[in-house]
């Protein structure tokens, strides 16, 4: 944004300022930048882990925050090993899961929120972190991301209007997938003694417009 410029761009070589077509010049606004809203340089931005397949993908959202070891004693472990470091067992973090169980999991710690107040997007984020663990020689993620089909916009949209009635959901009704919305899901298929998917399907839309009436009867009562 012009004001970001204006207020984080400096002169790293003591040339003319050009963050368009000077690499060194974009890289320091851009670490500035996200010093400034609050990036630990002493933490990763979270990592790969193996999340079995009981976990309460309904935790899975950023704000939900434990400590690594509580992660650890709900089930999630290290992409090697049974147990994570010493050192990272009192970090807080929060389980991601931008595709339900249909895809990687990850424990992301302050620093992956940073990242998103720069863009508020899971994908985003989770891109530009892994391209930089790539930059540094890591591989790619250990999990494959599984085929999904999309629903309708708008059967989102009904979802988020649905699970706000149902006490499930408290925010944007905007059509997306995001990390609230998933975890809503989640809790409504805890409710509904439905499998853990926390991920929007055809399935659950359909499930949810037939026990409309019913959840409105309850919540009357």
């Amino acid at each position: 944004m012009p004001t970001d410029y204006l207020k984080y761009a400096v002169e790293p070589d003591g040339r003319k300022l050009d963050i368009w077509t000077k690499v060194p010049d974009a890289l320091t606004a851009l670490a500035r930048n996200l010093h400034a809203i609050g990036w630990n340089a002493k933490q990763p931005w979270g990592f790969e882990v193996r999340a079995p397949d009981g976990v309460d993908c309904s935790l899975g959202y950023l704000d939900v925050t434990k400590p690594v070891a509580e992660w650890e004693r709900l089930g999630v472990r290290p992409l090697k090993g049974e147990r994570f470091p010493d050192a990272l067992r009192g970090v807080e973090v929060s389980l991601l899961q931008p595709a339900g169980v249909y895809g990687p999991a990850f424990l992301t710690t302050h620093n992956f929120q940073v990242i998103r107040e720069y863009n508020k997007s899971d994908l985003y984020a989770l891109y530009v972190a892994h391209l930089a663990d790539r930059i540094r020689g890591q591989g790619p993620f250990a999990k494959a991301w599984e085929p999904i089909r999309q629903v309708h916009t708008s059967d989102v949209e009904f979802l988020q209007k649905r699970l706000t009635g149902l006490g499930l959901y408290a925010d944007t009704v905007d059509g997306k997938a995001g990390g609230r919305t998933r975890a809503a899901v989640g809790a409504y298929q805890k409710r509904a003694g439905m499998p853990l998917t926390c991920w929007p399907t055809e399935a659950i839309v359909a499930h949810v417009k037939a026990n409309a009436g019913k959840a409105t009867l309850n919540e009357r009562q």
